[in-house]
Protein backbone atom coordinates (compact mmCIF):
# COMPACT_ATOMS: atom_id res chain seq x y z
CA UNK A 1 0.00 0.00 0.00
CA UNK A 2 2.82 2.36 0.93
CA UNK A 3 4.63 1.72 -2.35
CA UNK A 4 1.46 2.58 -4.26
CA UNK A 5 1.11 5.86 -2.35
CA UNK A 6 4.76 6.71 -3.03
CA UNK A 7 4.30 5.98 -6.73
CA UNK A 8 1.17 8.09 -6.83
CA UNK A 9 2.91 10.96 -5.02
CA UNK A 10 5.91 10.68 -7.35
CA UNK A 11 3.58 10.67 -10.38
CA UNK A 12 1.67 13.74 -9.10
CA UNK A 13 4.91 15.66 -8.46
CA UNK A 14 6.17 14.92 -11.96
CA UNK A 15 2.80 15.81 -13.45
CA UNK A 16 2.91 19.15 -11.61
CA UNK A 17 6.48 19.81 -12.78
CA UNK A 18 5.68 18.96 -16.39
CA UNK A 19 2.54 21.08 -16.51
CA UNK A 20 4.31 24.05 -14.97
CA UNK A 21 7.27 23.79 -17.39
CA UNK A 22 5.33 23.14 -20.60
CA UNK A 23 3.79 26.36 -21.78
CA UNK A 24 1.11 26.12 -24.38
CA UNK A 25 0.82 29.23 -26.49
CA UNK A 26 -2.41 29.96 -28.25
CA UNK A 27 -2.27 30.83 -31.92
CA UNK A 28 -2.37 34.58 -32.44
CA UNK A 29 -5.68 36.12 -33.39
CA UNK A 30 -6.21 37.85 -36.74
CA UNK A 31 -6.24 41.19 -34.90
CA UNK A 32 -2.85 40.45 -33.31
CA UNK A 33 -1.41 39.26 -36.63
CA UNK A 34 -2.59 42.39 -38.42
CA UNK A 35 -0.48 44.49 -36.04
CA UNK A 36 2.50 42.13 -35.93
CA UNK A 37 5.85 43.57 -36.92
CA UNK A 38 6.20 41.11 -39.80
CA UNK A 39 2.80 41.90 -41.35
CA UNK A 40 3.32 45.65 -41.02
CA UNK A 41 6.70 45.37 -42.74
CA UNK A 42 5.45 42.98 -45.41
CA UNK A 43 2.71 45.42 -46.32
CA UNK A 44 5.00 48.49 -45.96
CA UNK A 45 2.83 50.09 -43.27
CA UNK A 46 4.13 53.10 -41.38
CA UNK A 47 2.49 54.57 -38.26
CA UNK A 48 0.52 57.76 -38.81
CA UNK A 49 1.01 60.83 -36.66
CA UNK A 50 -2.44 60.69 -35.04
CA UNK A 51 -2.81 56.90 -34.89
CA UNK A 52 -3.37 54.13 -37.38
CA UNK A 53 -1.19 53.07 -40.29
CA UNK A 54 -0.66 53.92 -43.92
CA UNK A 55 1.18 51.80 -46.47
CA UNK A 56 3.90 53.31 -48.60
CA UNK A 57 2.54 51.33 -51.56
CA UNK A 58 0.34 53.41 -53.85
CA UNK A 59 -0.98 50.77 -56.24
CA UNK A 60 -4.44 49.51 -55.32
CA UNK A 61 -3.49 46.16 -56.97
CA UNK A 62 -1.14 45.50 -54.04
CA UNK A 63 -4.07 45.21 -51.65
CA UNK A 64 -6.92 42.72 -51.43
CA UNK A 65 -9.16 45.11 -49.47
CA UNK A 66 -10.25 48.54 -50.73
CA UNK A 67 -9.28 49.76 -47.24
CA UNK A 68 -5.95 47.90 -47.32
CA UNK A 69 -3.75 50.96 -47.73
CA UNK A 70 -4.71 52.30 -44.30
CA UNK A 71 -6.26 49.32 -42.47
CA UNK A 72 -3.96 46.35 -41.72
CA UNK A 73 -6.85 44.41 -40.15
CA UNK A 74 -9.15 44.77 -43.17
CA UNK A 75 -6.25 43.77 -45.43
CA UNK A 76 -5.38 40.63 -43.51
CA UNK A 77 -9.04 39.53 -43.45
CA UNK A 78 -9.29 40.07 -47.21
CA UNK A 79 -6.01 38.18 -47.75
CA UNK A 80 -7.27 35.15 -45.81
CA UNK A 81 -10.48 35.15 -47.86
CA UNK A 82 -8.52 35.47 -51.13
CA UNK A 83 -6.28 32.52 -50.23
CA UNK A 84 -9.23 30.39 -49.06
CA UNK A 85 -11.07 30.90 -52.34
CA UNK A 86 -8.08 31.15 -54.73
CA UNK A 87 -9.37 34.53 -55.85
CA UNK A 88 -8.28 35.27 -59.43
CA UNK A 89 -6.19 38.43 -59.80
CA UNK A 90 -5.39 40.09 -63.10
CA UNK A 91 -2.23 42.04 -63.88
CA UNK A 92 -2.12 43.11 -67.50
CA UNK A 93 -3.10 40.02 -69.47
CA UNK A 94 -2.04 37.54 -66.77
CA UNK A 95 -4.73 35.98 -64.61
CA UNK A 96 -3.67 33.77 -61.71
CA UNK A 97 -4.93 32.85 -58.23
CA UNK A 98 -3.91 35.12 -55.34
CA UNK A 99 -1.44 32.46 -54.13
CA UNK A 100 0.61 32.91 -57.32
CA UNK A 101 0.93 36.68 -56.96
CA UNK A 102 1.50 36.82 -53.20
CA UNK A 103 3.19 33.58 -52.04
CA UNK A 104 4.99 35.21 -49.10
CA UNK A 105 1.76 36.57 -47.62
CA UNK A 106 0.19 33.13 -47.99
CA UNK A 107 3.12 31.34 -46.31
CA UNK A 108 3.10 33.84 -43.43
CA UNK A 109 -0.63 33.36 -42.82
CA UNK A 110 -0.39 29.57 -43.10
CA UNK A 111 2.41 29.46 -40.54
CA UNK A 112 0.84 31.90 -38.11
CA UNK A 113 -2.71 30.54 -38.33
CA UNK A 114 -1.60 26.90 -38.38
CA UNK A 115 -3.60 26.08 -41.49
CA UNK A 116 -3.06 25.26 -45.14
CA UNK A 117 -4.62 27.17 -48.02
CA UNK A 118 -5.11 25.84 -51.51
CA UNK A 119 -1.89 25.59 -53.54
CA UNK A 120 -2.88 25.97 -57.20
CA UNK A 121 -0.43 25.64 -60.05
CA UNK A 122 1.52 28.85 -60.69
CA UNK A 123 3.39 28.20 -63.97
CA UNK A 124 5.02 31.63 -64.35
CA UNK A 125 6.24 31.69 -60.75
CA UNK A 126 7.49 28.10 -60.88
CA UNK A 127 9.30 28.75 -64.18
CA UNK A 128 10.90 31.90 -62.73
CA UNK A 129 12.05 30.05 -59.59
CA UNK A 130 13.43 27.19 -61.67
CA UNK A 131 15.32 29.66 -63.90
CA UNK A 132 16.74 31.72 -61.02
CA UNK A 133 17.79 28.80 -58.75
CA UNK A 134 18.99 31.27 -56.10
CA UNK A 135 20.77 30.11 -52.97
CA UNK A 136 21.41 33.51 -51.39
CA UNK A 137 21.08 37.23 -52.06
CA UNK A 138 23.71 39.98 -51.90
CA UNK A 139 23.10 43.70 -51.78
CA UNK A 140 25.55 45.33 -54.19
CA UNK A 141 26.31 49.03 -53.99
CA UNK A 142 28.95 49.86 -56.57
CA UNK A 143 29.38 53.61 -56.30
CA UNK A 144 27.45 56.72 -55.50
CA UNK A 145 27.02 60.32 -56.36
CA UNK A 146 24.96 62.05 -53.68
CA UNK A 147 23.93 64.85 -55.98
CA UNK A 148 21.83 62.57 -58.18
CA UNK A 149 19.26 60.19 -56.62
CA UNK A 150 19.09 58.31 -59.94
CA UNK A 151 22.76 57.48 -59.51
CA UNK A 152 22.13 56.09 -56.02
CA UNK A 153 19.34 53.82 -57.29
CA UNK A 154 21.08 52.98 -60.52
CA UNK A 155 24.18 51.71 -58.78
CA UNK A 156 22.44 49.57 -56.17
CA UNK A 157 21.03 46.15 -56.94
CA UNK A 158 20.36 42.70 -55.52
CA UNK A 159 22.45 39.86 -56.88
CA UNK A 160 20.82 36.42 -56.65
CA UNK A 161 23.71 34.04 -56.02
CA UNK A 162 23.76 30.46 -57.23
CA UNK A 163 26.13 27.79 -55.92
CA UNK A 164 27.06 26.56 -59.39
CA UNK A 165 28.27 30.05 -60.38
CA UNK A 166 30.26 30.67 -57.18
CA UNK A 167 33.47 31.39 -59.09
CA UNK A 168 31.64 33.18 -61.94
CA UNK A 169 29.57 35.94 -60.28
CA UNK A 170 28.80 37.60 -63.61
CA UNK A 171 26.52 34.65 -64.43
CA UNK A 172 24.20 35.36 -61.51
CA UNK A 173 20.88 37.14 -61.85
CA UNK A 174 20.36 40.70 -60.62
CA UNK A 175 17.34 42.74 -59.60
CA UNK A 176 17.55 46.52 -59.80
CA UNK A 177 15.45 49.65 -59.92
CA UNK A 178 15.24 51.37 -63.25
CA UNK A 179 13.20 54.20 -64.71
CA UNK A 180 11.59 54.30 -68.11
CA UNK A 181 11.90 57.85 -69.38
CA UNK A 182 10.25 57.29 -72.78
CA UNK A 183 12.93 59.14 -74.64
Amino acid sequence: MRDNLRRLAFFLVWLFVLTSVIRVEAAPTIEELSLSRYWLRLMHYKPRLFGGYKSEIDSSKYFFSPLGKTDPHAEILAAVKAFETSQIITFGTDQYPAQCWYPLRMRFLEKQLGRTFLHPSCPKYENWRHTIKGDSVSLVFTTYFNGAPASMYGHTFLRINRRETKDLPLFNHAVNFAAQTNG
